[in-house]
C-alpha cells in the first residue's frame, strides 16, 4: 500500500531526511545511512549483552523508528545519537570554514604519550590532546576549525596498543605556519608525529566526516618489500571493540571534539 502524497512524514523520518539533504547540498552523497548505523548499534548491543545492564539498556531504547532529538546530551557510545550529532557538526563546521577565503588543511598529530596498553584506554582523556593543540595554536590568530580525538588499534609483531591521535581540520593559517606551531620531534616509536595535508576543493565535507568517525580503525605495521615500513588495515577484534565502547560510554557526545576559533549553534 502506497503512502498518500498529502500525508506528512513522521518527525523522525523528516529529521533523518533533512540530515542527508544538508550533507548532499555540500557535496556529500554517501554519508552512512541511518539503517547502517542502526545495524552497528545492534552489533554493539550484542557485544555488551548481560554487561552493566541498566547502562546499556538505556542505549537500546534508540530504535529505527526513533532518534534522540538532543544528541549532545547522549553518551558518546550511542552510535545513533552520534550519527545525528556528528552530521550537524560536519555541516556547521563546513560552513564556518568556508567563510574564510583560505586553504584548509587536515592535521594529524600522534604523540607517544597518547599510546596505551590494551585494557588502559580509559586513561586517555580527550581533554589532554585538546589542551595540547589549543596551547600550540594560541599564537596563530585567525585560525579556525575543529579538533577531534581518535584512537586506532595498532599491532606491530606480537604487540598491540591503543594509539590516540588528534585529527584537526583547520583554516586561517599557511601550511608552514601550522607545521611550525605544531612541530614535534620524531622518534623511533612515532617517526611522523605531525602531518599537515592540503584539502582539495570539494573534499572538505568528506574530510570532516573521516576526521570525526566514532569507531576505531585497526592497523598492522609491517616491512614492505622495498624495506620501508608500511601498514594494512584490519577489523578491530570484538573484545577490544568492547573496550572502545566502554571508553565512549564514559563521555558525552561533545567530549571528543574541540572547536578552535569559532562557535556554532
Amino acid at each position: 500500500m502506497r503512502r498518500p502524497a498529502n500525508l506528512p512524514l513522521p518527525a523522525n523520518i523528516r529529521y533523518r531526511s533533512s540530515i542527508r539533504r544538508a550533507l548532499r547540498d555540500r557535496g556529500f552523497d554517501d554519508f552512512e545511512t541511518f539503517a547502517s548505523v542502526s545495524k552497528q548499534q545492534a552489533s554493539m548491543m550484542r557485544r555488551h549483552k548481560g554487561n552493566d545492564k541498566c547502562k546499556w539498556e538505556a542505549i537500546g531504547y534508540c530504535r529505527q523508528d526513533d532518534i534522540c532529538r538532543v544528541p549532545k546530551r547522549c553518551q558518546a557510545a550511542c552510535l545513533i545519537g552520534n550519527w545525528a550529532y556528528r552530521s550537524e557538526i560536519i555541516v556547521a563546521v563546513h560552513d564556518k570554514i568556508k567563510e574564510v577565503p583560505r586553504e584548509a588543511f587536515l592535521v594529524t598529530v600522534v604523540l607517544e604519550s597518547w599510546s596505551f596498553q590494551l585494557g588502559r584506554l580509559a586513561d586517555l582523556k580527550p581533554a589532554t590532546p585538546h589542551r595540547w593543540i589549543q596551547g600550540r595554536l594560541q599564537n596563530l590568530k585567525g585560525v579556525r576549525g575543529i579538533a577531534y580525538v581518535d584512537v586506532s588499534f595498532n599491532t606491530m609483531g606480537a604487540n598491540s596498543v591503543w594509539q590516540g591521535h588528534l585529527h584537526a581540520v583547520l583554516t586561517g593559517a599557511t601550511k608552514e605556519e601550522l607545521k611550525a606551531a605544531l612541530s614535534v620531534k620524531a622518534n623511533a616509536a612515532v617517526p611522523k608525529p605531525v602531518m599537515v595535508k592540503e584539502i582539495a576543493d570539494g573534499d572538505l565535507v568528506h574530510v570532516l566526516a573521516y576526521a570525526t568517525k566514532p569507531l576505531p580503525e585497526g592497523r598492522v605495521a609491517y616491512v614492505a618489500e622495498n624495506g620501508r615500513q608500511a601498514q594494512r588495515f584490519i577489523n578491530v577484534p570484538p573484545k577490544h571493540l568492547r573496550e572502545h565502547d566502554l571508553w565512549r560510554m564514559g563521555m558525552l557526545m561533545p567530549d571528543r571534539h574541540q572547536l578552535i576559533g569559532m562557535r556554532i549553534g
